[in-house]
């Protein structure tokens, strides 16, 4: 009989911030009316407008803000759009028909923002790169001499070797920009370029950059890895409601099991009772630590230790002693997109499991537990 899992996706959450960011804009149509919107795009691909600024026949200007770095466009009167990578402070000119015809596709020039500049020339070095792979691709199909073949073969080989030598110079000179982030994540082989991915993610969180792109890419480098039997779990430090800090390396010569988790999250409010009779079955192993993250709340920073302190003695979970993923770096750092998320961490603090939702019973709860802790 199959175990019931339930667990809760996690949505990403940012900071806002009040990035100044200044759009000289030209239409070169000048039927062209309405108003020009400045949308930003979320981590499903959808469009949310933030500020807009009416249309004029002259060249106009378009000073905004954004509240984070990150994947925007412009919207000129519901009629064109013009993609845009900002991170603030950026000081652009944008040149655009404004309307489209019915026989051609509207046009934009985009001038004054350098990487936008660099991830528009991989966009079409990626062009001509494909096309050049068509044609390597045809010519093989179009023949069966074997000789051409390992010609068409080395050749290929070739072209791939200094096209991804290119991309990562051009990513590399992009840092943790928007547009690096994003071009590291498009143009990017992980199996050919995932250690630079690995340490762009580190970088960003050693930045603390906490746009939702920037999130967005850490977990996802990060899932691949995290959880892996043998590898090493990250370190960490966090405080507790009491101000106490939880180092997970000062844990070493111990099995750890860090559980993330959220007041919101019913699956993960539904485990721990069965949590609770795995910490009282193992009370006395002195070589296990019980770890419970508090992360991906969904309260304004400021204010997130009150509320989870007061729902824990509300709710009489004072036993989990969590501590605070205020931020959720360190979420991030593990590559955590649902909850509950448990890690199994061994005494040399390398991961030997990772388990995700709730069981379904309490005595699943702790039969898992006692399995591993039993390893």
């Amino acid at each position: 009989m199959k175990k019931l899992i339930l667990l809760c996706l996690v949505a990403v959450n940012a900071f806002a911030q009040n990035l100044p960011v200044e759009i000289q804009i030209k239409l070169t149509h000048k039927e062209a009316k309405g108003k020009v919107y400045l949308e930003q795009l979320n981590d499903r691909g959808f469009a949310e407008k933030k500020d807009s600024v009416e249309i004029k026949a002259e060249p106009f200007l378009f000073k905004t803000q954004i509240e984070e770095p990150g994947i925007y466009q412009l919207n000129i009167g519901n009629e064109q759009l013009i993609g845009l990578l900002l991170d603030g402070g950026e000081k652009i000119n944008v040149v655009a028909d404004g309307i489209v015809d019915d026989d051609k596709a509207a046009k934009a020039v985009i001038d004054g923002s350098p990487t936008m500049k660099v991830f528009q020339e991989l966009q079409s070095d990626h062009i001509v790169f494909t096309n050049k792979v068509r044609e390597i691709d045809t010519k093989f199909k179009s023949t069966s001499n074997e000789s051409s073949r390992q010609k068409l073969r080395d050749q290929y080989l070739n072209l791939l070797k200094e096209h991804n030598q290119n991309i990562l110079d051009k990513v590399k000179s992009l840092g943790t920009s928007s547009a690096g982030i994003l071009a590291a994540n498009n143009f990017l082989d992980a199996s050919v370029s995932g250690e630079y991915q690995a340490e762009l993610a580190e970088k960003l969180m050693a930045e603390k950059n906490s746009s939702k792109l920037a999130m967005v890419f850490v977990q996802q480098v990060n899932k691949s890895r995290m959880g892996v039997p043998g590898v090493p779990a990250p370190d960490f430090a966090l405080k507790d409601l009491n101000g106490k800090e939880v180092r997970l390396s000062d844990l070493r010569g111990k099995t750890v099991i860090l559980d993330f988790w959220a007041t919101w999250c019913g699956p993960c409010i539904m485990s721990f009772p069965g949590m609770k009779k795995a910490m009282e079955k193992f009370k006395d192993r002195e070589d296990v630590a019980f770890v419970y993250i508090n992360t991906f709340e969904r309260v304004p920073a400021e204010n997130t230790n009150s509320y989870v302190d007061n729902f824990v003695k509300r709710r009489g979970f004072e036993f989990l002693q969590t501590v605070m993923d205020v931020g959720n770096q360190v979420a991030f750092l593990y590559g955590v997109e649902s909850i509950p998320t448990k890690f199994f961490i061994d005494k040399e603090g390398k991961f030997l499991h990772v388990s995700r939702g709730f069981a379904g019973s309490d005595e699943a709860v702790v039969e898992e537990i006692s399995q591993w802790l039993a390893q």
